[in-house]
């Protein structure tokens, strides 16, 4: 039995190179997706709080001027424009008080007036001073308020990234597993196949050997018992009953055809010539050696003509098969006249080992035959 095609063709499938499956594709290209949606973060409060921060670090320390204040500044203006009223006001009731006549308690009045509108506005300053201190700090207060609200902000994006970026990475990796899993599966599913495919196709080719072999010890067995059935039949002139054996010996599988047809050839009756005078049916002992186990007696010509044929139906080249002379040369292991070339001396070093596994050119092209019509 030959190599089958179904292991013929798993051999040549897993002698292939590698080639990932559906599922490992699919699992690559689903990780590389993956790769390019990772979670980024926004920054959304960074330009804020730089700018907060800006502010009160450039921000100066609290100092006062009165004269600065625009508060105070407006305050003690129009305090003053009320003070000249009232000054003035206050020298009117002090002359009418002399019944108009000229007196130095007027003027006195008044100006005692204006001092004492002078010190009610310097009086007023510390007032005017605690208001801008207390804006200051508002301000200040206000600005750290915001930065602290902006940082908290910042910080619960910080938070919401983590999360999304952790729950990719989960996802990431568990997509990287599951390719990498899928491909080393895959691949030691191919190695296994590749390993178990290369055992089988051995062992099938083997076997086929061993076969080949078996059946080439078979025929040569039949063929020598043949050899004497059929000198039977020709000593019986009985070609008719030899054709019907050796037809037999085919059916069952124990002759190839072309050994039943060369068996034939050779044991054959075929009536003498008639020379006129009797015919002597006395054979002599040539005779009988030619039909006992001679096998270098067939005719080779008919036989090697039969083998190449063959070979040549069956694809095979029948340059390559021995001819008897070549058969005969490398038994004896002679070589070529002259000095050989190295394509020489390799043809003839091939067709010693050939011819070495036979006893003769028979048993030689018998198993030829064989080989060629498997």
């Amino acid at each position: 039995m030959a190599i089958s095609n179904n292991t013929k063709n798993k051999y040549n499938k897993y002698f292939d190179d590698y080639s990932s499956s559906t599922g490992v594709n699919n699992a690559k290209n689903k990780l590389a997706a993956m790769a390019g949606n990772a979670p980024e973060l926004a920054n959304t409060y960074d330009n804020q709080l730089k700018q907060i921060y800006n502010n009160i670090k450039s921000g100066n320390e609290f100092s006062y001027s009165p004269e600065n204040d625009a508060a105070y500044r407006r305050f003690a203006d129009e305090y003053n424009a009320l003070a000249g009223l009232a000054v003035a006001g206050n020298q009117q009731q002090a002359q009418e008080l002399t019944g108009g006549y000229g007196s130095t308690y007027a003027p006195e009045v008044a100006n005692q007036g204006l001092q004492r509108m002078k010190e009610n506005a310097e009086n007023a300053k510390p007032l005017f001073y605690e208001q801008a201190r207390k804006t200051y700090m508002e301000n200040t207060d206000a600005d750290i308020d915001a930065f602290n609200a902006a940082l908290s902000a910042k910080k619960d994006e910080l938070s919401e990234y983590s999360k999304r970026a952790d729950a990719y990475n989960n996802q990431y990796q568990m997509a990287q597993k599951r390719y990498s899993d899928n491909r080393d599966f895959d691949y030691n599913k191919y190695s296994d196949n590749r390993e178990f495919w290369a055992q089988q196709y051995h062992n099938e080719q083997q076997q086929a050997n061993y076969n080949k072999e078996y059946q080439l010890k078979e025929y040569e067995t039949y063929s020598k018992l043949a050899s004497v059935k059929c000198a039977e039949y020709n000593d019986k002139k009985n070609n008719k009953g030899m054709r019907s054996y050796l037809d037999g010996l085919v059916k069952n599988g124990k002759l190839t055809k072309y050994m039943a047809d060369n068996l034939y050839n050779q044991y054959k009756y075929t009536a003498p010539k008639s020379s006129g005078g009797r015919v002597s049916t006395k054979k002599s002992n040539k005779d009988e050696t030619s039909n006992v186990f001679d096998y270098l007696n067939i005719s080779d010509s008919i036989l090697y003509s039969s083998v190449t044929e063959t070979a040549k139906n069956a694809g095979g080249d029948p340059k390559e098969i021995m001819t008897y002379e070549r058969f005969e040369n490398a038994k004896a292991k002679k070589g070529v006249s002259g000095r050989p070339t190295e394509e020489q001396r390799k043809m003839l070093n091939e067709d010693y080992q050939i011819a070495a596994m036979f006893d003769n050119y028979q048993q030689y092209l018998n198993y030829v035959a064989a080989y060629y019509q498997q």
